[in-house]
């Protein structure tokens, strides 16, 4: 299952989503874009948490043209993806879920 964070503010329902999704024993794929690039700087110490935990099973990227149209900052340990790897990523993914 595919993430996409597209929004600046995670609720808390999506927080406890994303965290139950990061527990499952396959790889959890989470790509900000647009406006979610932000959320990365907004609830840096939840993602923090997310990349610390050493059996968490999730990547987190970033779409690399968004990061520099919005003057975004990546956090230690978010991957820039471009357009196409976020196209290869998206194909690999039948579900999705958009936060």
């Amino acid at each position: 299952m595919l993430f996409l964070i597209t929004r600046t503010h995670l609720t808390q329902a999506d927080q406890s989503l994303l965290e139950a999704a990061c527990t499952q024993p396959e790889s959890t794929p989470v790509v900000c874009c647009g406006d979610g690039v932000h959320a990365l700087m907004l609830h840096s110490t939840f993602f923090e948490k997310r990349l610390n935990v050493t059996n968490a099973s999730v990547n987190i990227y970033a779409l690399s043209d968004d990061v520099a149209c919005r003057g975004a900052i990546l956090p230690v340990g978010i991957a820039p993806i471009s357009n196409q790897e976020f196209a290869a990523l998206s194909a690999a993914h039948k579900q999705w879920v958009t936060l």
